[in-house]
């Protein structure tokens, strides 16, 4: 099959660097997609006339983009050509890189100074004192910027659904504490 994913066994159709939409993203979570990872597209029988050739990856008769070069008109695949062109200018940065970024733009904090913040709470949520099975997440004041501390899912999402008043939060105990 030519859209086939270049995994073993695998026949779901294929979307980026010769893999389907599940490898591709089991490898990047992995770190595994680096340059020499990327599947070699090797041409033959090309055509400049109809702008055709049978690469190795993607099949027989594929579009190929002619780049001029000090050689004279070279020939790349299409598909090769594109995810080239696309990996230049868009880099794809690997799940903890995205994270530190996440830290450092929308907080202002290091990776570092989260892991501190961590380790100062004990790895616990500062609200519920229960540790979390996912990554605590980070509680900001949303009108100053300002970092409180680290939260489970459930806490920051109160907080968010309370939006952020304390008189709410307030009542909402004396509430509970009236009911129980």
């Amino acid at each position: 099959m030519k859209d086939a994913c270049s995994e073993a066994n695998c026949t779901a159709a294929r979307k980026a660097r010769g893999l389907c939409n599940k490898h591709y993203q089991k490898k990047l979570k992995a770190g595994d997609l680096t340059a020499s990872a990327v599947v070699q597209h090797r041409l033959s029988k090309t055509d400049l006339a109809t702008r055709l050739a049978d690469c190795s990856v993607c099949g027989p008769n594929v579009p190929i983009v002619i780049k001029s070069s000090s050689k004279g008109p070279r020939a790349r695949c299409k598909v090769r050509f594109t995810e080239f062109k696309r990996r230049e200018t868009h880099s794809v940065p690997t799940p903890d890189q995205r994270r530190k970024d996440k830290l450092r733009q929308k907080y202002g904090i290091t990776q570092s100074e989260y892991l501190e913040m961590f380790n100062g709470q004990n790895g616990l949520c500062a609200i519920c004192l229960k540790p979390s099975s996912k990554k605590l997440l980070v509680d900001h004041n949303h009108m100053t910027g300002k970092v409180r501390g680290l939260l489970c899912r459930p806490c920051n999402f109160s907080l968010g659904f309370l939006r952020d008043n304390y008189l709410s939060a307030l009542r909402a105990a004396m509430y509970l504490m009236d009911h129980s």
